[in-house]
């Protein structure tokens, strides 16, 4: 027994990588109750106070929960009038406001927390469309035109992040690298392609910084962090296991037209924690163009981009958002039952 706790503290000391804990306290989904019923989750976040806010993309609602998972009420219906979703996804809260939008309806509603008082903010006035926005402050919003983001235009990439002011409803380019080539080369410039891809993965307006991740498909996986002026803050490489490498020539194919092997990685989410970076990804293999076996893992990554934990979670989870003490609201896609999952990081 002595022999067998040697060789692994000997593992870890070699590896200087620890375990990540994560206690699952409690989740807030139950379908014998009507206050607790999901259709089909589209994201959750906390407020300040750490109330919880859950939206269904299919039941057009959204719910509000305290921090115990008590039900305190429920906002919207299906339909394209006010009050109404077709597709609500939370894209912000600050200390004032939560940022709900509609994807299909085409417009932000910016409403306090009891959902009182509520502002729409109608995004008909632009000449693209904007899709995947985060709330950088109150008036402003950073999203990808979907126009340039759809993977068959092969024109000029200079204009495809925005970032949109509701004061004067005007936008600029966030970037001003401006490529040459008509095909974009993920290789020449991974961030540009990162989010041409839609690949922004978090927004901390702690910092008022933006987490921009490169192809989600490359390994060693890249991650840039820059500010909200567009300067780019610090980048760094995270090397995963080689085995998981995406070969490069199917990146110009579709995944179901591929009918060989391969292993890749997908960051799924991206949080910060204080001073550390918590990615988790899925490590997918697959066989003769069917998927053989997927693995969850979360990296928990310093701030000079150093893994300092890691652990295999056994179940597919993905993770929307962190509460200033360490807590967690996450989904089990394994799950039976739609719900949000309220877990404890130990780190």
């Amino acid at each position: 027994m002595k022999k067998i706790i040697y060789i692994y503290l000997l593992f870890i000391f070699v590896n200087n990588v620890f375990p990540v804990t994560l206690e699952k306290t409690r989740t807030i989904g139950n379908e014998d109750d009507e206050n607790y019923i999901f259709f089909r989750i589209g994201n959750a976040k906390f407020d300040f106070k750490k109330n919880i806010y859950i939206t269904d993309i299919k039941g057009s609602w959204i719910k509000k929960y305290s921090f115990d998972g008590m039900y305190i009420g429920k906002y919207g219906r299906k339909g394209q009038g006010p009050n109404e979703f077709r597709s609500p996804r939370i894209i912000g809260v600050t200390k004032e406001y939560i940022y709900i939008y509609d994807f299909l309806n085409k417009r932000i509603t910016m409403s306090d927390f009891d959902f009182l008082k509520i502002k729409f903010i109608s995004m008909n006035f632009l000449k693209y469309f904007m899709s995947s926005p985060y709330i950088l402050d109150k008036n402003t919003i950073l999203g990808t035109s979907l126009d340039i983001a759809n993977p068959k235009y092969k024109g000029n990439t200079s204009n495809y992040l925005k970032v949109l002011n509701l004061k004067n409803n005007k936008s600029i380019n966030f970037f001003n690298y401006i490529p040459q080539k008509s095909k974009f080369d993920f290789r020449s410039n991974p961030v540009e392609y990162a989010v041409l891809r839609q690949q922004i993965k978090y927004i901390d307006r702690e910092n008022k910084r933006i987490i921009i991740t490169s192809n989600h498909k490359e390994n060693p996986f890249k991650l840039f962090e820059y500010s909200y002026l567009g300067e780019k803050i610090k980048e760094f490489t995270i090397c995963l296991p080689k085995i998981y490498k995406y070969p490069n020539h199917l990146l110009k194919t579709t995944r179901k037209k591929f009918k060989g092997n391969c292993n890749y990685a997908d960051a799924n989410s991206i949080l910060k924690y204080k001073d550390k970076y918590l990615i988790t990804f899925y490590f997918y293999q697959i066989k003769k163009g069917k998927f053989l076996d997927t693995k969850t893992f979360m990296y928990i990554i310093d701030n000079n981009g150093k893994i300092i934990k890691r652990e295999n979670l056994g179940q597919m989870l993905s993770f929307f958002d962190i509460s200033k003490d360490g807590y967690l609201l996450g989904k089990n896609w394994d799950d039976e039952t739609e719900g949000i999952t309220i877990y404890k990081l130990n780190i």
